[in-house]
């Protein structure tokens, strides 16, 4: 096997990696368990294994502590932890399943308790995208139809009934306009090709974000046409909008809303005024990712998983460290957060072997667990530079990559382009374009150079 030799420099309070760690292109989290996706598209598990969640195979209900291959198939391609189950595309288009299945999660048809090797759901080859909420499953299908299946009590089925639970994938009504799915604790969002959000399922608290506090089973429409992304945790809700603001809504007990309170919101609220890249909400705590590449946690700090090193819950965003490389972060219904910067990956929190560090022990502060490819891989990435970013109507771009002349590609969220130019690309004209999230590429010596902006 290959051996890659990771440079990892530590920030002044990260723990060095160890020097066998593997290196990753991704990481998953569900509820005490990891995931991992390599460059050559195998998948690796570390963590609890209670219900068989990891997909390694046994049963015996002992987790590990340190990433071990799922199988030897190199085609996985969408994975999604739930809090004791998995699903997960491969590029031919199949869905696979594995972990837990009281209520029927896995879709199986079957009522076997749980299964330990991931196992194909019939025959499909067109599935797009899925997400694994607890103990239920909801996917969408590359012809638009959007599908549900595991337990219904709070209505997230969508079917237009409670209770009910579904052991094989029902579709939810007839429509076929559905883009993408999320699914969380209870509930679920869906948004459909012309941008408007739906959400279902449990409302306790207003963690639906439709203005009631009451239970939905099936989708209703949130306000707005220009929602990008959306995290769902414990009983809240993060959102980001096209042009780079993040909303949040629901409980707000630990100040996981993030907007200087703990009381309850069952409308979006705006979180601040600066641009964000990402965002990921877990059980009671949030993790966010801004443009200018520094990360930021807020909410709950049980079991250190707001990186600080504090024991004190945080109500507003507050950053990690002061690095401005970060390029990936996610947070874990089980109070445990990774982050990923040019080099590495890093965790925090609460450890079960969550880590795939060969250890147990939690930290307060993000400690390197390995190194990141993807990252190494796409350092061309920083080769060239745009701004300003956010941008009005002209994006200047500085060459790194030794070009003066080529052609220039815009596209937006969906992959669509939007805009094409050809020879000097020194400055562009994004007057006419529609404020959101963009990204332009350049192909330089047959490799493809990406960079992401925003549109005001």
């Amino acid at each position: 096997m290959k051996k890659m030799l990771c440079f990892l420099f530590a920030l002044l309070f990260l723990v060095p990696v160890m020097a066998n760690a593997q290196c990753f292109q991704k990481v998953y989290l569900g509820a005490g368990y990891t995931f991992a996706l390599k460059e050559d598209n195998t998948l690796w598990a570390t963590g609890s294994n209670n219900w068989s969640q990891l997909g390694i195979g046994t049963t015996s209900g002992v987790g590990v502590r340190t990433f071990t291959q799922i199988n030897t198939d190199t085609n996985w391609q969408i994975i999604s932890a739930g809090y004791n189950h998995t699903a997960a595309i491969k590029t031919d288009g199949s869905l696979w399943v594995w972990g837990s299945n009281q209520m029927g999660q896995l879709g199986l048809g079957s009522n076997v308790t749980s299964i330990a090797v991931p196992t194909r759901v019939g025959n499909a080859t067109n599935w797009q995208t899925v997400a694994a909420g607890s103990y239920f499953t909801i996917a969408v299908k590359t012809d638009g139809t959007l599908w549900t299946w595991g337990i219904n009590s709070d209505g997230e089925l969508g079917l237009g009934r409670y209770n009910g639970d579904e052991r094989r994938p029902v579709q939810v009504g007839q429509d076929n306009d559905w883009q993408t799915v999320w699914a969380g604790n209870g509930r679920a969002i869906a948004r459909k090709a012309n941008g408007i959000v739906y959400t279902w399922g449990n409302n306790s608290v207003g963690q639906l974000g439709n203005g009631t506090t009451a239970d939905s089973n099936m989708p209703i429409a949130i306000n707005g046409t220009d929602w990008d992304d959306f995290s769902i945790g414990g009983a809240h809700t993060l959102a980001l909008k096209t042009d780079g603001t993040l909303w949040a809504w629901g409980y707000n007990f630990d100040g996981q809303l993030g907007n200087g309170t703990t009381v309850a919101t069952t409308v979006p609220v705006q979180i601040g005024s600066d641009v964000w890249i990402s965002v990921s909400a877990g059980q009671n705590a949030s993790a966010g990712l801004k443009a200018a590449g520094t990360i930021w946690t807020w909410g709950s700090y049980e079991n250190g998983q707001l990186g600080t090193n504090t024991h004190e819950d945080a109500l507003l965003p507050v950053q990690i460290g002061n690095e401005t490389n970060w390029q990936f972060i996610v947070v874990s219904p089980s109070h445990n957060m990774f982050a990923m910067n040019d080099t590495a990956f890093y965790a925090w929190g609460f450890n079960s072997g969550t880590f795939g560090n060969n250890d147990y022990g939690s930290g307060d502060l993000p400690t390197a667990v390995g190194c990141a490819i993807m990252a190494n891989k796409n350092a061309a990435k920083n080769n060239f530079i745009i701004y300003p970013n956010p941008v009005d109507n002209v994006l200047y771009l500085k060459d790194n990559i030794g070009i003066t002349k080529g052609t220039v590609l815009i596209t937006d969220v969906s992959g669509k382009t939007v805009l094409k130019q050809s020879g000097d690309f020194t400055n562009i004209n994004v007057e006419k374009l529609v404020p959101g999230i963009y990204f332009i590429s350049i192909r330089a010596k047959d490799t493809m150079h990406i960079k992401k902006f925003i549109k005001k």
